[in-house]
């Protein structure tokens, strides 16, 4: 039988990934709109050649049992890891350092603490794809890492077909993220990586065994599978000999061909778990979860010969080390400081003396040598590199909010759950609200109305916090084993409650019966539901809130925000979202290319035409069904029908990855050339490549090569003149266009040698417009929309001969505002602004979003009933804004209400679909607005300014942003007196927002004059 694209079964997708017992050439009868890209995706896995476009059963069958899911995977994404880092791994000059983490990424960040690079091994449900270990070879140039496969017992393929797949280790290059090889049939998941000290040998561990590997071309050298108890700790000594340390308490010496010299089992040392050699080969050290302090062996004979200092520390559950080749040792865990109950990690130094690195309410999961310093990681994932003084050089923060303690009034929801209250620390601490009609998220240091804690007591479920042992009564509960809780909610009227546990969702009627049971993407800390009886809300500890229907289970909808930025996006099952500017990168899909090539990772910004939909995200709570949701927003829109189940590997973007020169590389003014990497996943044709330098496009295009088969790789370079003022540091971009996609930008950062001038300023041209009065007698007049732009004008030429050089502001007000003029406005700003210069756009009157979701901003001249021929378009503003060469620095106060003085709550703006359009090309620019979801944007004879551009004049002319007392005004510290004094104002009905790219760094907007 032969297997057309068009006929193989509408079966076909769950029977391949979800019901194993479905035999393929059963499901191969009917007809499914997926079919074409379920078999790209196989051929570009590599699980199909090229040429099998029409497969037999035998060959599709043989495809999907050797290959991980290909099903798109919605991810959480941010610049750190989301969940716990396991290890940490740095090379010899501590250039690059790594992170191998339970939300099945690693990480590559360079020295300064700046992301180099996601490495992407395939990943699949459950379990499959965790990291648990990583290594990074002494040159930098190599990542290796591993943990619980997904080939292990996990893959769809392997249940239906019945294959035998191992772990692996996968090698990646540490610049472009692109996997080398994989290291396959290792038969348990690997727990520690480690490289020899001059990187020609790879020591790998897992449970019983120990593997040596040579990295010319990964074959083993020796192995050993006798080992009693889990191998935690290895390392190599300096003539290639091998110590691996085990949890049994035993150490184990290996001669540089493999061969067992000496093996010695200390039970006063307790479960082994981390373990240092000294770089002269002298000495070795070992660190337990039973034992404080570290204890000292003669590297020869294995016996003890000391004890690193463990005055004060007492041990609870973990004990790991790390040593840098001048002698300092550093050891943590989850040590605290006996005396004073604060969490430590202690550094001891080679004149025995100790320094003590205070973590507060934290403790350390992982730990490395990085230069003369260390690096390491906590539980909470904060990311942290300190000198041997325990000096902190940088911190990366989670972008997570704490999960922990969201109990009582601490994790607050209103009736219909459209509101949620909680705290971004530990409990209530730094309160936020998240509501889903209005489509924003705040800080909300008090509780509104109308929002209530899980009732608690109405049932007498005990024995749940922070415990095992959950009863209901005398009655113990059905739960399953090594189960921690760590949250509990009831029904109001006592008809059941749930409880959260690390591993599952358990559901339980009035009598202690289990209604339903579901696995969570993590550990549950917060529970409650709401008071109409309808939905189960929860608090994660992988910083999402998810929303489940209460009668079964069945999540309806998530929410992840940056809990530095408030940026955030949410999102329903198959992948509908709405966010706030900038939110739409936090989430994405990840599709897997087979076991031996990366997984491509999508984010949601690359699908903002297909997947952004606020409409769906906020009828899901009430119709408590995604599809009947998708039903009733596509009735009431004119918008193209939403897909009740989109594929969105149908139309995916190109993925473009620059090869040469690596990243920190010095560069000569004059002309770089660039070679990279490109393919188009979908098939589509490749029109372009464009150029950014430093985030702002140059004029340099190219049509690069074609693939001669669709989703092939190609090579192609690029050269590209930089600008004579570039200098210091500076960043390359590229950008691949299809004719239905654009690619997420592939970076590079250079470091070029040439003279720095003092007297070189920036000068500043603005485009600022306020319209007040309109001549259609439809469109309500504002009162100081003109009085506006004219303080903002003035503000903007006090700042000439500060920060700039030159100010030149071309005003247009009322009926000098009519489109065409402004139009021309936008036009002149395109040709004065060099990279050198900084561009900005003030506009001030009234926006409109018609029906098919697409904003107008309406100028003097607008007739409403023919917006597309007289008012400005999304589109004119953001041909003018990607056409700008320098920084771009938008303002926008076009949310402003029919009547200045109503109180009406909604505008006619989805001020986030607007932002994230004009911030979705993936240039560099801040966009400030008024406000934010769909908020009106108020004036006021009070204010004589509409309150956005008052606080605006406040925190620059009078210095108000200022809150360090440098003289010098940022762009984050404007938003956060804007954000702020507008709430004041308004009373909480009005929340100004910034836009900035999460990568793009903060600069100085201002001086204070």
């Amino acid at each position: 039988m032969r297997i057309q694209p068009h006929l193989i079964g509408a079966a076909f997708r769950s029977a391949l990934f979800f019901l194993v017992s479905i035999n393929i050439a059963e499901v191969c009868s009917a007809e499914t709109p997926h079919a074409s890209s379920i078999l790209r995706g196989l051929i570009a896995s590599g699980c199909l050649a090229p040429s099998q476009t029409d497969p037999t059963t035998a060959e599709l069958g043989s495809a999907i049992s050797n290959c991980p899911p290909i099903d798109p995977v919605f991810r959480i994404e941010s610049l750190t890891n989301t969940a716990k880092i396991n290890r940490v791994s740095a090379d010899d000059k501590c250039s690059i350092i790594a992170t191998a983490s339970e939300d099945k990424t690693a990480r590559v960040y360079r020295g300064d603490g700046t992301l180099l690079s996601i490495l992407r091994p395939p990943i699949g449900p459950g379990n499959g794809g965790k990291l648990r270990a990583v290594a990074v070879s002494p040159d930098g140039r190599l990542v290796a890492t591993g943990g619980w496969d997904v080939a292990v017992g996990s893959t769809q393929a392997q249940q239906i077909s019945g294959a035998t797949m191992n772990n692996g280790v996968y090698i990646f290059d540490a610049q472009s993220g692109s996997l080398v090889k994989r290291i396959e049939n290792f038969p348990y998941d690997i727990k520690n990586l480690v490289f020899s000290s001059d990187g020609k040998r790879l020591a790998v561990t897992m449970g019983g065994n120990v593997y040596v590997l040579d990295t010319e071309g990964f074959k083993p050298i020796f192995h050993d599978g006798s080992l009693e108890d889990m191998p935690y700790g290895v390392a190599f000594g300096p003539d290639y000999t091998l110590y691996v340390a085990s949890l049994d308490g035993s150490i184990r010496k290996y001669n540089p061909k493999g061969r067992l010299v000496l093996a010695r089992r200390f039970n006063r040392l307790g479960r082994v778990y981390g373990l240092v050699a000294d770089p002269s080969g002298r000495y070795l050290l070992t660190s337990s979860i039973d034992v404080a302090g570290a204890i000292y062996f003669d590297a020869a004979t294995l016996k003890i010969i000391g004890q690193l200092n463990p005055t004060g520390l007492t041990t609870t559950p973990l004990g790991i080390l790390a040593g840098t080749i001048d002698g300092n040792v550093a050891g943590g865990g989850a040590w605290i400081d006996s005396r004073t109950g604060v969490g430590i990690l202690r550094i001891w130094h080679p004149s025995q003396t100790y320094t003590d690195f205070e973590l507060h309410n934290d403790s350390v999961a992982a730990i490395t040598g990085c230069g003369s310093g260390f690096v390491f990681a906590t539980y909470s994932q904060t990311l942290t590199r300190i000198d041997a003084e325990g000096k902190i050089q940088w911190k990366l923060q989670s972008a997570n909010y704490s999960a922990y303690e969201k109990k009582g009034k601490a994790f607050l929801v209103s009736k219909d759950g459209r509101r949620v209250w909680f705290g971004l620390g530990r409990g209530a601490e730094d309160p936020v609200e998240f509501d889903l009609a209005n489509e924003r998220l705040f800080k909300s240091p008090v509780a509104g109305d109308g929002l209530f804690p899980a009732v608690d007591n109405v049932l007498p479920v005990t024995g749940w916090d922070a415990s095992g042992d959950p009863r209901l009564g005398s009655l113990q509960l059905y739960h399953e084993t090594d189960e921690t809780f760590r949250s509990m909610a009831q029904l109001p009227n006592g008809g059941g409650f749930v409880l959260g546990s690390e591993f599952q969702l358990w559901a339980y009627d009035q009598t202690g019966k289990v209604v339903w049971r579901v696995k969570p993407p993590a550990p549950v800390h917060g529970a409650n539901i709401t008071r109409d009886g309808r939905l189960l809300v929860a608090a994660y500890n992988d910083g999402t809130i998810r929303w489940h229907r209460l009668t079964d289970g069945a999540e309806l909808l998530a929410l992840y925000l940056d809990r530095k930025t408030l940026a955030w996006i949410a999102w329903t099952p198959t992948g509908y979202f709405m966010s706030s500017p900038g939110g739409d990168n936090l989430g994405g899909w990840q599709i897997n290319r087979g076991f031996h090539q990366s997984a491509d990772f999508f984010p949601m910004s690359r699908f903002r035409d297909r997947f952004y939909r606020p409409d769906i995200v906020k009828l899901v709570l009430a119709k408590l069904d995604e599809r009947a949701a998708i039903e009733a927003a596509n009735a009431a829109s004119d918008r193209k029908p939403a897909p009740l189940n989109p594929d969105v590997s149908e139309q995916l973007p190109p993925v473009i990855a620059i090869t040469s020169p690596i990243d920190g590389s010095l560069a000569q003014p004059g002309t770089v050339s660039a070679n990279y990497e490109l393919r188009s996943p979908s098939g589509d044709p490749v029109n372009s490549i464009e150029v950014l330098i430093d985030g702002r496009p140059i004029d340099v295009k190219q049509t690069p090569p074609q693939a001669t088969s669709s989703g092939a790789t190609v090579l192609g370079k690029i050269d590209i003149p930089l600008p004579q003022t570039a200098y210091g540091k500076i960043e390359i971009g590229l950008i691949a266009q299809t004719p239905n996609r654009r690619s997420a930008v592939a970076k590079i950062a250079l470091q070029v040698n040439a003279p720095q001038s003092d007297d070189l300023k920036p000068s500043l041209f603005a485009l600022v417009v306020g319209i007040s009065n309109y001549q259609a007698s439809g469109i309500q007049p504002l009162q100081y929309a003109a009085k506006d732009a004219q303080d903002f004008r003035d503000l903007l030429q006090r700042q000439a001969n500060g920060l700039y050089g030159a100010v030149e502001v071309k005003m247009l007000t009322d009926q000098g505002a009519k489109t065409g003029m402004i139009k021309e406005g936008l036009q002149w700003l395109a040709d004065q602004v060099t990279r050198h210069d900084v561009g900005v756009v003030f506009l001030a009157g009234h926006g409109e979003t018609d029906s098919r979701n697409r904003f107008w901003f309406l100028t003097a001249d607008t007739d409403k009933a023919h917006l597309a021929a007289t008012a400005l378009s999304k589109e004119d503003i953001d041909v003018t804004l990607q056409s700008l060469r320098g920084r771009v620095v938008v303002f926008l106060d076009a949310c402003h209400a029919g009547n200045a003085a109503s109180d009406q709550g909604e505008g006619s703006v989805d001020t986030n679909a607007l932002l994230g359009e004009l911030s979705a090309t993936g240039q560099d620019m801040v966009i400030f607005s008024s406000s934010s979801g769909r908020e009106v944007s108020y004036e006021s004879p009070d204010w004589k300014n509409g309150v956005f551009t008052k606080s605006v004049i406040e925190a620059i002319a009078d210095g108000k942003a200022d809150l360090f007392k440098t003289g010098r005004i940022t762009s984050s510290l404007l938003d956060a007196y804007a954000a702020k004094r507008v709430g004041d104002l308004t009373g909480g009905r009005q929340h100004p927002l910034m836009f900035r790219p999460r990568d793009s760094a903060d600069f100085d907007i201002a001086v204070v004059r």
